[in-house]
């Protein structure tokens, strides 16, 4: 029930409501939004690995996320090779999908937004 009522709150714009919805779904029951056709507003950003670089894109084209609508959720690739991660941060920063905490960005680290086709680039 909260998965279609993050939807309908984000449709309507009310989206400090869907940043509360969607940070519940993730916390009590992630699959929820894959069983029900729901994407998640994430915004992706990469690092400056090729290898991130190119993950990020392909999450672009996903059918799991909205990242023209952002809200709080952040899509994080990382690292390269065998590091190489992806890593779902809620609306408070707090990695909601990882069994093990994903590396944050040190001040200094490259992690650069990638911009959907429709939206302008941020940052």
């Amino acid at each position: 029930m909260a998965a279609w009522t993050a939807d309908a709150a984000l449709t309507l714009g009310r989206n400090g409501a869907a940043e509360q919805l969607f940070q519940q779904v993730l916390q009590r029951f992630p699959s929820a939004l894959r069983i029900l056709g729901i994407r998640l507003p994430a915004k992706v950003m990469a690092a400056t690995e090729p290898e991130s670089q190119a993950t990020a894109e392909r999450l672009l084209g996903s059918q799991r996320l909205r990242p023209e609508l952002g809200l709080g959720f952040v899509a994080r690739v990382t690292g390269k090779g065998a590091t190489l991660r992806v890593c779902l941060e809620g609306v408070e920063g707090a990695d909601m999908l990882a069994p093990t905490p994903c590396p944050r960005p040190r001040p200094g680290d490259a992690m650069a937004p990638r911009p959907s086709p429709r939206t302008p680039r941020l940052g």
